[in-house]
C-alpha cells in the first residue's frame, strides 16, 4: 500500500480520506493550455483508481484485523483462495461480484 501512496502522491494531494489532483500552470499559448488539460485528466483518471484502490486496500487491512478478511460481505461465505490471490482487496465472493 506504501508504494501506491507513494506512486498517488506524485500528482494528487491528500486531504482526509480523500486524493485531489492539482491543474497545473496556463500555459502561454493555445498548445501549452491544451496539454496540460491532457496531463491533468490524465492524472486525474489515474489517481481516481490509485485512490480507488487505496480505499480498497485499506478496507481489506481493517477486514483483517477484525478478522472477517475473505469471507464475502453479501452472504458470509468463504471467498475462494483464487479470488482473494487475483484480487487481495475483494469484497464479495465470485458469485456476489457481479
Amino acid at each position: 500500500m506504501k508504494r501506491l501512496e507513494k506512486e498517488i502522491g506524485k500528482s494528487a494531494k491528500e486531504v482526509g480520506k480523500e486524493y485531489f489532483t492539482e491543474f497545473p500552470n496556463y500555459g502561454t499559448g493555445e498548445e501549452d493550455n491544451a496539454q496540460e488539460v491532457q496531463v491533468y485528466s490524465d492524472k486525474l483518471s489515474l489517481n481516481k483508481n490509485l485512490g480507488e484502490l487505496i480505499k480498497k486496500h485499506k478496507r481489506a487491512l481493517k477486514r483483517i484485523k477484525d478478522g472477517e478478511y475473505g469471507k464475502c460481505l453479501k452472504c458470509g461465505q468463504s471467498i475462494s483462495k483464487e479470488r482473494l490471490e487475483a484480487f487481495p482487496e475483494a469484497e464479495y465472493c465470485s458469485e456476489h461480484a457481479k
